[in-house]
């Protein structure tokens, strides 16, 4: 092939991509590009969203069955995780929890709830924010950190309740949740069906009596509902969740704090924004929490991902930090004792 063609398809190549690029940029107006192609972009979202559905099953090894909670950490396990944008190790504490150092001292338990955002997905050990939490700002405290990927306010639910009932009883129980856990909590097929092809198990739950309720583990697709009722469903059992745990919790004399962290695709669960129910629950209860969804403005993501990278995670232990968490924490005793929560 001469120069001269090589030169005119190379040309006639770029502007065809051009082409698609604008096309599909008027097509998905609506949503941001990392990358100088849309079609790349959205070829890479589908091959992210193909490696998150198989991380459980492809190597990592970090994940077990489990009858209540459908699956969680192997304890003292490690894993290495390969995904598009990282390439990190995790390791798996003897109760499930990700390895944080523990103090030589320490004035009490902070148990730390949620799903793949406080966990660190995608992170290393030590650039996840409850690492940052328990090794740069609260020194003298001894953060556990139960977040497991996929987690939603069942999960959550299930932990704090086993930890209050069989201990060891924490200081102060923190759970950090995102708009999708919504989503996570009862039983909408897509999310069943997502965990059922990576061989994990979901806790189904219901309100009895006005109160939540383990019914069984499922694994497979559950009976479909039409959409209004199925968020009808969600919303309450959310609701019933967080009022349940923080009753449970005060009544151990345990603190307990919800963190409403921001989220960056609420492609999961048809948005980012919070169900005003779920809000006024946590309100009209007087359910502590601190609102962090519109108050991290330097907040940064996982390149084509719906993560925190390790400067986003910085960002939200710093923000929690500055938090009237430690405030709390501040005001309980010294000689705090590690198996049961006492306030003054």
């Amino acid at each position: 092939m001469s120069a001269k063609k090589l030169v005119f398809w190379i040309v006639f190549g770029v502007l065809n991509l051009l082409v698609v690029e604008l096309a599909l940029r008027a097509y998905f107006f609506q949503r941001k590009s990392d990358f100088p192609l849309a079609m790349m972009h959205y070829a890479m979202n589908h091959y992210w969203q193909f490696q998150e559905r198989q991380a459980a099953t492809r190597g990592v090894g970090i994940w077990r069955d489990d009858k209540l909670l459908g699956y969680a950490h192997i304890p003292s396990s490690k894993g290495t995780h390969h995904g598009p944008a990282f390439d990190v190790t995790y390791t798996i504490g003897p109760e499930g929890e990700r390895l944080i150092p523990a103090p030589a001292a320490s004035r009490g338990r902070i148990l730390l709830l949620g799903c793949s955002y406080t966990f660190g997905w995608g992170v290393e050990d030590r650039e996840a924010y409850p690492y940052l939490l328990g090794t740069q700002h609260w020194r003298d405290f001894q953060v556990v950190n139960k977040a497991t990927s996929g987690y939603g306010t069942s999960h959550a639910y299930l932990q704090l309740r086993d930890a209050l009932e069989h201990g060891p009883t924490p200081a102060l129980a923190i759970y950090a949740m995102i708009p999708v856990h919504v989503c996570r909590n009862y039983l909408r097929p897509e999310w069943v069906e997502h965990l059922a092809a990576s061989k994990r198990g979901h806790p189904h739950l219901e309100i009895v009596e006005g109160r939540p309720q383990f019914i069984e583990v499922i694994h497979g697709a559950p009976p479909a509902l039409e959409e209004h009722e199925l968020r009808r469903r969600e919303v309450a059992l959310t609701s019933a969740l967080l009022i349940e745990m923080q009753r449970s919790a005060a009544e151990a004399k345990v603190p307990f704090v919800v963190v409403l962290l921001p989220q960056k695709d609420g492609a999961e669960c048809g948005g980012i924004d919070w169900p005003p129910a779920v809000i006024d629950s946590i309100v009209r209860n007087k359910i502590q929490y601190v609102d962090l969804t519109e108050r991290l403005p330097d907040m940064s993501w996982i390149r084509n991902d719906h993560h925190p990278d390790p400067r986003g995670h910085r960002v939200i232990a710093d923000a929690i930090a500055q938090s009237s968490i430690t405030e709390l924490l501040q005001g309980l005793p010294h000689e705090h004792s590690r198996t049961v929560g006492v306030l003054p």
